[in-house]
């Protein structure tokens, strides 16, 4: 659950800005003690500010996806793959020779095949 608050932001634009509320602040509860904030005050617009927020969440999910590695796979994994690769492509094959000599038997017989 993310909680959003908005707060009047910082930088110029007279008595307007310090009417309205345009900073987006979301905090997200991570642990029993802590809160992961994340707040914007880019743009003077308030939706913007909040997709900008959850971009940088994403952003940051992401790079932390990326840095997982993937599990290492076993030699003898890999030939056995390679194996069924070598076996699937050999059937491929066989099953196109005997559809393209189905197709072949359909065609009229030419004056060279006589």
């Amino acid at each position: 659950e993310i909680q959003i608050t908005y707060t009047t932001s910082s930088g110029p634009g007279g008595q307007h800005v310090n009417r309205s509320h345009t900073r987006v602040q979301e905090s997200h509860r991570i642990t029993k003690d802590g809160h992961f904030i994340i707040h914007s005050d880019r743009t003077r617009y308030q939706l913007l500010n909040q997709a900008d927020c959850l971009e940088r969440i994403r952003r940051m999910i992401r790079e932390r996806l990326a840095e997982l590695k993937k599990p290492e796979v076993s030699a003898e994994t890999l030939e056995k793959h390679r194996k069924c690769r070598i076996r699937e492509n050999e059937k491929r094959l066989a099953v196109k020779r005997t559809d393209s000599m189905t197709k072949a038997y359909r065609q009229r017989p030419s004056q060279w095949d006589l």
